[in-house]
């Protein structure tokens, strides 16, 4: 019997210790019948995290981007299912990048499941990010006087609806029902609800 590919997108790639992460939750995939995919599987066998490093840092080129999203692209489309971390990184949003992999497997129609450690609402993510934020009419505006999105999402209405509501695990969910979660067992409830729908 062929594991379904489960295709893990998020933030991840950026920590410091990336390869301890995914092997984590490689594992946790694992044990759970799935085979996972990381953007670091698209380098060779003889290519090290750090030699990908090295080669975008020496060269900082065109040519190396377009290689990691074309292998990127090519291990999205040979993946069963996606698991997103939406958590927000570098600012009051999720990663750009994990946008753009939720987008391409809504666009094929395959199963998708977010989830997120970050227990904080978009807008009141954004007003601990800007140092103005007013409220005009019942609508709440930025520093630069931008509309800030409050549908009760804890990110962008779009990412929440490319998604069914229970496809969403959030650590706050389960805060709230006085049930203890660490980030990991977020991971893992995520991991399981895929599970359920493949």
């Amino acid at each position: 019997m062929r594991f379904k590919k489960i295709y893990l997108a998020g933030p991840e790639v950026f920590f410091t210790d990336p390869n301890s992460i995914f092997s984590k939750k490689k594992s946790v995939c694992e044990d759970l019948g799935f085979k996972a995919l990381i953007p670091f599987d698209n380098e060779s066998d003889s290519e090290s995290n750090n030699e990908l490093d090295g080669k975008i840092e020496k060269n900082n080129n065109r040519s190396v981007a377009e290689e990691i999203f074309k292998k990127n692209l090519s291990l999205m489309s040979e993946s069963d299912g996606l698991i997103a971390n939406i958590s927000s990184f570098r600012g009051p949003s999720m990663d750009s990048g994990t946008a753009f992999e939720i987008g391409f497997f809504y666009a094929l129609k395959k199963p998708i499941v977010l989830f997120s450690c970050d227990e904080t609402l978009f807008l009141e993510k954004v007003m601990g990010w800007s140092k103005d934020v007013r409220k005009i009419n019942g609508h709440y505006f930025d520093v630069n006087n931008h509309a800030i999105e409050n549908f009760g999402f804890s990110e962008n209405l779009m990412i929440h609806l490319s998604t069914v509501k229970c496809n969403i695990i959030l650590k706050s969910d389960y805060i709230s029902k006085g049930e203890f979660v660490d980030d990991d067992l977020v991971f893992e409830k995520a991991v399981r609800r895929m599970k359920s729908i493949i």
